[in-house]
């Protein structure tokens, strides 16, 4: 295959990725099927398989497109000085792009079908770097005395099976047996408790 004819290619699997992520957030994940996202963009479903070889394949690519644009605010959280305030943005990071991405998060955190063929890849280093970036900050903010040191994956984990569990809770649309939900006021009050029970208190002289 030429030069021009790989960058053909590309540029159409591009297209069918973007179509098919756009089709996820009008009709949701599990109704985007394969011929639907052919029509989209213009192609029988039997030509559609010439670029992706099963919706697995789809899902793992916008997966890690997904995980490309969280690392990049992951970055731009990590520019802080303050370590408190580092800490929080990249909560806040992590909140935001959720509520903001929700096809994105189920599929990098909640879908089963993507890890199917992570595993056939093996372990994209896009998955790995997000994570050590987030452990780095929970070892960054031991060192500086801002959290009570333990080990940190045990810290980050934590971290972040809370935060998972209500981003998962809100965008399947679990709080509504509370009335409509807010999102703000849930960002705000779930960084609020976990920062607070995180932080080593401050101690005095008597």
């Amino acid at each position: 295959m030429t030069t021009r004819q790989e960058r053909l290619r590309q540029n159409s699997r591009d297209e069918i990725l973007e179509a098919a992520k756009q089709l996820f957030g009008e009709v949701g994940i599990e109704r985007a099927t394969m011929r639907k996202i052919a029509d989209r963009v213009g192609l029988s479903a039997a030509a559609l398989y010439r670029y992706f070889s099963n919706q697995n394949e789809i899902y793992f690519h916008l997966r890690q497109q997904g995980f490309d644009l969280f690392f990049e605010k992951q970055q731009q959280a990590q520019q802080h000085a303050n370590f408190e305030d580092r800490i929080q943005a990249q909560m806040r990071t992590y909140l935001d792009f959720a509520f903001e991405n929700p096809e994105l998060y189920e599929l990098m955190f909640i879908m089963r079908a993507p890890m199917d063929e992570v595993r056939e890849q093996g372990w994209a280093e896009r998955t790995k770097r997000s994570y050590e970036l987030a452990r780095s900050t929970m070892i960054q903010c031991m060192d500086a005395g801002l959290l009570v040191r333990n080990d940190p994956d045990v810290v980050a984990m934590g971290i972040w099976s809370f935060l998972h569990g209500i981003v998962s809770l809100h965008i399947r649309d679990r709080f509504v047996m509370h009335g409509k939900p807010d999102k703000e006021k849930i960002i705000q009050t779930a960084m609020s408790f976990l920062f607070t029970n995180l932080v080593r208190p401050v101690e005095t002289e008597n």
